[in-house]
């Protein structure tokens, strides 16, 4: 429900629950020259690069780069399966060995050795992706795109099993376009800033591309080539765990995939006219879809049918929403030194109180800027957007993997 407004701003949370930071950068984006009628702020609103995460910004014949973000394409994807928690539960162990052997985490790409699930993707009536991914690569000659299909990645990206209320077993996958995603996202943000005029008042990281430009068709479709770089690679970690299951479970049925994104930007007709919809950590929440709503470790997951909330510009959130920073949450690490320089917040005793009942290799401090009270309460996103989206499925984790 709409519990704030500024004057071209609708807001699905309370103001209380915003750092100060997001709240200045939401009065920012209200005074950009091409926005459409107002902002529609999600429940999981958090501070950002330009603008908020969990925004879902509307602008007139113009794209901005930075509205979509680093990771483009980035989504959920989720399936269900005919195994039971109790008929499951035993091959954990073996499950993380297998499916981390088959899917590289964090900075890893594919090596030449665990190429074989690529190829095989890539061969089954994928012509026109694998076209797509030489015509991709001749443009970013330095990003070798191919041995990043089908890998998780770091941050707040996961693999996990649920289950439901009658404890049948989910996948649920959350991944983006890896390092193709960052380098389109990094090239247009700075050629929006070159074209920008500098006598029109824009905010701060959110100049834009104008549609009649020929950079703005470039940058949609090398942004529209990451989201379905994104997809794809969702669909192979899915297609690696499906067959990890079936080697131990060879009479496993599973259900169709159900795949959401929540980093892009798309022609869309709201109030009577075409527009740029840009959604940064925002779901599209139609009636005729099935979307995902990820809690964090730990927490709640929801399968969800959207409500075609039109002053939402029929969206709603994307998941939890940051509640505190990463160095706030674990302290500040040294990648090169691989050492923390300072403690952060959160306790790791805390940490793995809060994800008892979840079998997880990722408690440890390392991660404990992904722990459940570096999020938002799930409980409260979801609270505050039943005018956006219906429940269909509450999902329960037993299995974590994080990147």
């Amino acid at each position: 429900m709409i519990l704030h407004e500024f004057e071209k701003a609708k807001i699905w949370t309370q103001l209380e629950s915003m750092e100060d930071g997001a709240i200045a950068q939401v009065k920012d984006a209200m005074t950009h020259p091409r926005l459409f009628e107002h902002l529609a702020i999600m429940p999981d609103v958090h501070q950002g690069i330009g603008c908020t995460i969990g925004s879902v910004i509307p602008i007139e014949d113009a794209v901005i780069p930075s509205a979509v973000g680093a990771d483009i394409g980035c989504g959920m994807c989720s399936i269900e399966t005919s195994l039971t928690k109790e008929e499951i539960t035993p091959q954990f162990d073996n499950l993380n060995r297998g499916i981390l052997h088959r899917i590289p985490t964090g900075f890893s790409h594919r090596s030449q050795q665990n190429m074989k699930d690529v190829e095989k993707y890539l061969e089954l009536e994928r012509l026109v992706f694998t076209d797509a991914i030489e015509q991709i690569n001749k443009k970013y000659p330095r990003n070798d795109i191919k041995p990043q299909l089908g890998t998780l990645g770091g941050g707040n990206h996961f693999i996990e099993l649920q289950i439901d209320e009658k404890d049948k077993v989910w996948i649920m996958i959350h991944s983006g376009s890896r390092n193709i995603g960052n380098q389109i996202s990094s090239k247009y943000i700075s050629l929006a800033k070159t074209i920008a005029d500098p006598k029109e008042p824009v905010p701060k990281d959110m100049e834009y591309l104008p549609l009649h430009n020929s950079h703005a068709k470039d940058y949609i479709d090398d942004m529209n080539f990451a989201v379905l770089f994104a997809f794809h690679s969702r669909a192979l970690m899915m297609e690696c765990i499906k067959d990890e299951l079936k080697y131990r479970f060879p009479d496993v049925k599973f259900e169709e995939m159900i795949n959401i994104s929540h980093n892009y930007v798309a022609m869309e007709n709201h109030f009577g006219k075409d527009i740029m919809v840009h959604r940064k950590g925002a779901t599209r929440a139609v009636s005729d879809e099935l979307g995902i709503i990820p809690g964090s470790m730990g927490t709640a997951s929801y399968i969800v049918k959207g409500k075609n909330n039109l002053d939402s510009f029929t969206s709603c959130s994307h998941g939890a929403g940051r509640l505190m920073s990463r160095s706030k949450a674990r302290g500040k690490f040294n990648r090169r030194k691989k050492e923390f320089k300072s403690e952060g917040v959160l306790k790791i005793e805390d940490f793995k109180s809060d994800m008892e009942g979840v079998y997880s290799k990722s408690i440890n401090r390392f991660h404990l800027d992904e722990a459940p009270r570096a999020y938002k309460n799930i409980d409260t996103i979801m609270a505050n957007q039943t005018d956006l989206v219906d429940i269909v499925v509450k999902l329960k984790p037993i299995f974590n993997i994080k990147g």
